[in-house]
């Protein structure tokens, strides 16, 4: 169905949100090819994934918007269209193959396998988040991109620099409010003057990670503690979270 079609029926496209990952830089001169793929699921929203792929084949960035089609008279989520389901896939002209060999020989093709790439915690400075993330922490910067007024700014464990990121994203949007606030910054303070841990974060060595950001000067509000996994501790981050160490036995 084109924009037209949809319009005519009183339909809109919507973009609930969009992922952006990147993996290398790009250059005016550079030259990417682009697949595109749509996956319906049972509900009222579809993801597309783009990817962008250099001509040697490294992967240049991701794109994965969630979308849904509104209708404009009534404003409530319309039902996948008859026969929509599955997945589809297309490929720009040049654009290189995703498909990739499993362990066991076969193709496997990118995308079925869900998993996590990045993962966000709200700071109210990112600057202040990076050094204390990078310093104290040992964590090693991934992304520094500047976004409007903020940056997409991620960190990665030196030890997985392709691993999972974490975004240190800012808590002040002035888009979402509560009570005239940030609605981020509200419910991370809600959650911080309760004393609840905003994520978790893993350790190989509890104690010695605990003894090393002592003498960093961080604060601990649960010093190590045994439980039935492992061990466990909670720290301020100084960017207005609680974080919680955990060490798996």
């Amino acid at each position: 169905m084109s924009a037209e079609e949809s319009f005519g029926d009183g339909l809109g496209p919507v973009n609930l949100e969009t992922t952006i990952r990147y993996h290398h830089e790009l250059r005016d001169e550079d030259e990417v090819g682009v697949s595109c793929a749509f996956g319906w699921g049972a509900g009222k929203t579809h993801q597309v994934e783009q990817e962008l792929r250099r001509t040697d084949d490294t992967p240049a960035a991701g794109v994965a918007p969630l979308t849904g089609l509104l209708d404009l008279r009534t404003g409530a989520w319309c039902p996948p269209r008859p026969g929509a389901g599955g997945r589809v896939r297309g490929r720009w002209p040049g654009a290189p193959d995703r498909g990739r060999c499993a362990s066991d020989g076969s193709t496997r093709r990118e995308g079925l396998m869900m998993f996590v790439p990045v993962t966000s915690i709200l700071v109210d400075d990112q600057d202040k988040a990076l050094a204390f993330y990078t310093n104290v922490l040992g964590f090693a910067k991934k992304t520094d991109i500047p976004v409007g007024d903020a940056k997409w700014l991620t960190v990665v464990s030196p030890d997985a620099p392709d691993g999972v990121e974490l975004l240190l994203e800012p808590d002040g949007n002035p888009g979402i409010q509560i009570d005239g606030k940030p609605a981020a910054h509200v419910y991370k303070k809600t959650l911080y003057d309760a004393g609840i841990p905003f994520t978790m974060l893993g350790s190989t060595d509890l104690i010695k990670d605990y003894e090393r950001m002592t003498e960093l000067g961080v604060r601990f509000i649960q010093e190590p503690t045994k439980t039935d996994f492992g061990a466990q501790a909670v720290f301020d981050d100084t960017c207005g979270n609680l974080i919680l160490l955990v060490q798996h036995d």
